[in-house]
């Protein structure tokens, strides 16, 4: 019976070696199927964020506009909180591109939207680019007032920026800016907008590079 004792014992420990082994190589799997997971998972988040961003200015494309403003439409609605919105057009914009060609147009974009960026004042602050020369800016929990600083802050950053333009009466880059705040008349969005836009070409009648509400 020793013997066979002996045997038994020998193939327990076999057997609890290979179950061993065999644990290591699923944690191994595991750990492995969970690394490729995450990082299908980042991939995707990855090209969702870019299907909603312009890859010229780094802004929000029209898609990432109507969604973003959406969003903030229904969370102001729903807190009471103010939204206010900025409607923006780089004035004589095709001047420029017939003046110094499209690849320079689209380096003065870039640093168009970057002046603007730098205006703003808060992280949740959305700067898209629906189309074109034509930007809207979404300022949540931004009253009317604080909205026209904000706008005539964007109006000298982007003087200052200093971007050359032959083609505008002031010799650079200079930009329009309309102004508009969430009412209790509005009942969607577009209602926002269209007051931006018209207090926009307000701006544009007027002279341009200036701000209208």
């Amino acid at each position: 019976l020793q013997p066979l004792a002996a045997g038994i014992g020998d193939l327990g420990a076999r057997m609890n070696a290979a179950f061993a082994e065999l644990k290591i190589v699923l944690d191994e799997r595991e750990h492995e199927i969970a690394t490729r997971t995450e990082s299908l998972r980042n991939a995707v988040a990855e090209l969702d964020r870019l299907s909603r961003t312009d890859a010229m200015t780094g802004s929000l494309n029209y898609r990432g506009f109507t969604e973003a403003g959406e969003r903030l439409w229904q969370a102001a609605r729903e807190t009471g909180r103010p939204l206010s919105v900025l409607a923006l057009d780089i004035d004589h914009f095709k001047r420029y591109n017939d003046l110094y060609g499209h690849a320079e147009g689209d380096s003065a974009l870039r640093r168009f939207a970057g002046a603007v960026r730098s205006a703003l004042l808060h992280a949740d602050d959305v700067l898209a680019r629906p189309g074109g020369e034509e930007f809207t800016v979404f300022l949540p929990d931004t009253t009317h007032a604080q909205a026209l600083l904000v706008a005539r802050r964007i109006c000298q950053r982007v003087r200052d920026a200093d971007i050359a333009h032959a083609g505008s009466p002031k010799q650079r880059l200079t930009v329009s800016v309309g102004v508009a705040t969430l009412g209790p008349a509005d009942e969607e969005l577009e209602d926002v907008l269209k007051r931006a836009d018209a207090a926009l070409y307000r701006v544009k009648a007027a002279g341009r590079d200036g701000v209208s509400a």
